[in-house]
């Protein structure tokens, strides 16, 4: 999971993301999205799951806490694609 600790609104794709609203205050919506994960995370280990935590890497990517939408669950060592 990546942790929002730069999380916002993409201005680029809310152009035609119908769905997206503008972020009308950034710091607010950071604070409200790091509460929100954290909560989560912490419901998840409490019932035993493990979980990797990632950092986000650019602060300009502030959705990238979406990595595609991508998950994978197996009960082996394969992962799709590799």
């Amino acid at each position: 999971m990546i942790e929002p600790t730069n999380f916002g609104s993409n201005e680029e794709a809310s152009l035609d993301n119908y769905w997206m609203e503008k972020d009308t205050n950034p710091e607010e919506t950071k604070i409200e999205a790091l509460s929100e994960f954290n909560a989560f995370t912490d419901k998840l280990k409490e019932k035993g799951v493990d979980i990797l935590i990632y950092q986000q890497c650019h602060e300009k990517a502030m959705d990238s806490v979406f990595p595609n939408n991508w998950i994978s669950t197996h009960k082996n060592e394969n992962i799709p694609g590799n």
